[in-house]
């Protein structure tokens, strides 16, 4: 056990989780949480070879749908997303949508977080919701559609989390059943050339229908979250890092992405016993991984602890590694770069800012509020 101790479940919304994050990569790179009845891995190294082995999964083979949300409209889209599932089957439709994001002409963000950025736009609609109306955009949504589209978003993205109530469960699956229908009748009509929602239907021609619908889902409700916590940790960041202007704001981006990930942490099953760092996991075991940890492992990155916007030979596993590597990562720091420029340009970082970590399993994503609420 490590000396510095913080709850593993709690870490990613911790004022300071990193000091707990470097105790574990030092003292106990592997351990099992006894309270928990979970394995815990910090080191690069370790969590690499996890991601790539056959051996580790991304749900447990009996659960492959959170049991809360079993036999709800949710629970067909969980099912189907690409990165909840293993094997070959999903392999072609992976590759479409890497193909169709790889393809996406990004000269339009500019203009497109213009286009959705209102004048009465604050942090948290900023943060939360601009994300979503460019990637819908890109996707080819009817502009009178975008606001339904925003709610439905946000409900459904409960179901994702093991901290929701039953009623968020419960509005989550109802905003399952708008998007899943109205994704099918937006597949029906006429697709706006050139769009990724047109190139993802040429793409993966051929493919399942409904796989597709869910993995729409799954781009924007991840862009809704994991882009939300990357760019307001950006906002973070400039505050209290400073910014180099002879720099490109993408490796800014890029360096917060490794520094202080939206994404702190990912799970793996064990489909069959292994040995790791002298350690013996078992069939039926959970294992967290640390990516945040990772990310700042002396081995991976030179003095990981330092904020350095012009790293040369950065590495990080904020966005996966291996075969559940995320289709959309230079896509997301595109997006995100467009929208902290954009604000850059209109705002400036005058105020200090106020927040504090929305409660959850692995998502960093800070929730800003004005002095006044803050003495309320």
């Amino acid at each position: 056990m490590p000396s510095v101790r913080i709850h593993p479940l709690v870490a990613a919304a911790h004022v300071h989780p990193y000091p707990y994050y470097a105790a574990l990569r030092n003292e106990a790179p592997v351990f099992f949480d006894m309270e928990h009845k979970i394995w815990v891995v910090s080191r690069a190294d370790l969590i690499m070879q996890l991601m790539q082995s056959p051996h580790c999964v991304v749900r447990p083979p009996k659960e492959p749908v959170p049991a809360a949300i079993v036999g709800t409209p949710a629970a067909e889209i969980f099912a189907r997303l690409i990165r909840m599932n293993e094997g070959q089957a999903h392999l072609p439709l992976k590759q479409a949508i890497q193909c169709s994001l790889a393809r996406l002409d990004t000269a339009c963000l500019p203009q497109l977080v213009k286009k959705w950025r209102s004048a009465e736009c604050d942090l948290y609609a900023l943060c939360h919701f601009v994300p979503v109306a460019v990637l819908a955009d890109l996707l080819g949504f009817a502009p009178d559609t975008r606001p339904e589209l925003m709610g439905w978003i946000a409900d459904f993205v409960a179901c994702l989390s093991p901290l929701s109530s039953e009623a968020d469960l419960a509005g989550a699956s109802v905003a399952a059943q708008c998007l899943l229908a109205h994704f099918t009748l937006l597949l029906e009509g006429d697709l706006a050339q050139g769009s990724v929602l047109a190139n993802l239907v040429q793409d993966s021609e051929g493919a399942d229908r409904q796989a597709l619908l869910a993995n729409l889902i799954g781009l924007l409700s991840q862009s809704y979250e994991a882009t939300a916590g990357l760019l307001g940790n950006c906002l973070i960041a400039l505050q209290q890092h400073g910014m180099s202007n002879d720099l490109p704001l993408t490796s800014f981006v890029e360096e917060v992405a490794r520094f202080d990930p939206s994404v702190q942490n990912t799970r793996r099953f064990v489909v069959q016993d292994l040995e790791i760092h002298g350690q013996q996991l078992r069939k039926g075991d959970a294992v967290l991984l640390l990516l945040a940890a990772a990310n700042r492992d002396a081995a991976f990155n030179a003095k990981g602890d330092d904020f350095a916007q012009g790293r040369t030979d950065r590495r990080s596993l904020s966005f996966g590694h291996g075969r559940h590597s995320c289709p959309g990562q230079t896509l997301a720091i595109k997006i995100t770069t467009a929208i902290l420029s954009d604000y850059l340009a209109q705002e400036g970082m005058a105020d200090p800012l106020q927040w504090r970590y929305q409660a959850s399993a692995n998502g960093r994503i800070p929730r800003f509020f004005s002095h006044q609420e803050k003495a309320i």
